[in-house]
């Protein structure tokens, strides 16, 4: 039942239709044909399958840090009232939606790889459902920290803050040191690899050149570990606790 109001409420929403549909599909195509009309100046041309993983990364981005923030903020009352008059718990609340994240997910993925397909760009193979596959726990990863945002704080900071957020998240998986150098680009690039963003560039060009992932992954799993440890205590302490007291 949730997972259905849910789907139906996010469906309707234009903003999530606009940023996490329609402007990564633009993106996507925009590049697309920047990459067929550098190829027939002999310019260098663009990584098909990284313009792809990018697009999708910037669809998921969107949709689970901002906007599904801005939605658990909302549903707030909601928790709050099947808390108090049945056993729902915090930890519930946060499965049911994540599943809705993931059918999101998969449906912006599934969008953007369709474009690729009919624009002759990419084809469904292995590499490109290893891409997906990793797409999908990088927005698991972006779920909860956008669950933890809209459990804290209000639905107009979320609105206000919702594009230098979207711009600092980004900033965590553009690898800024392939093509530039100098000191602030290494700090950047320090702060890139506590995160498994970084790690989802390296893997999808290990991917996609069909090198060994093994140490991009472990380091992927690692800082995906460490690095939701804050939130979850956090969301432990404020309302787990508070229950329970």
């Amino acid at each position: 039942m949730i997972l259905k109001i849910q789907l139906k409420k996010v469906f309707r929403n234009k903003r999530f239709l606009f940023f996490t549909i329609i402007m990564p599909s633009l993106w996507y195509s925009l590049m697309i044909y920047a990459a067929t009309h550098s190829n027939q100046n002999g310019s260098p041309s663009f990584n098909k399958y990284i313009i792809f993983i990018i697009a999708c990364l910037i669809g998921v981005v969107g949709n689970s840090i901002i906007t599904f923030a801005g939605r658990i903020s909302d549903s707030k009352r909601f928790y709050n009232l099947q808390n108090s008059i049945t056993e729902y718990s915090i930890w519930n609340f946060l499965v049911d939606y994540l599943l809705t994240q993931l059918i999101l997910n998969f449906i912006i993925t599934l969008i953007i790889l369709i474009i690729g397909i009919t624009s002759k760009q990419i084809n469904l193979n292995s590499q490109v459902l290893l891409l997906i596959i990793l797409t999908t726990f990088t927005g698991i990863y972006l779920s909860i920290i956008g669950f933890f945002i809209g459990m804290t704080l209000d639905r107009k900071i979320i609105t206000t803050g919702s594009f230098p957020l979207t711009l600092v998240v980004g900033c965590l998986f553009v690898p800024f040191k392939q093509t530039l150098s100098g000191t602030l680009v290494n700090i950047i690039d320090i702060i890139q690899r506590i995160f498994p963003l970084h790690y989802v560039m390296d893997i999808s060009n290990e991917i996609i050149n069909k090198q060994s992932i093994v140490q991009s992954l472990s380091m992927f799993i690692i800082t995906f570990i460490i690095t939701l440890i804050p939130f979850l205590l956090i969301i432990w302490f404020k309302f787990i606790k508070k229950e329970v007291a």
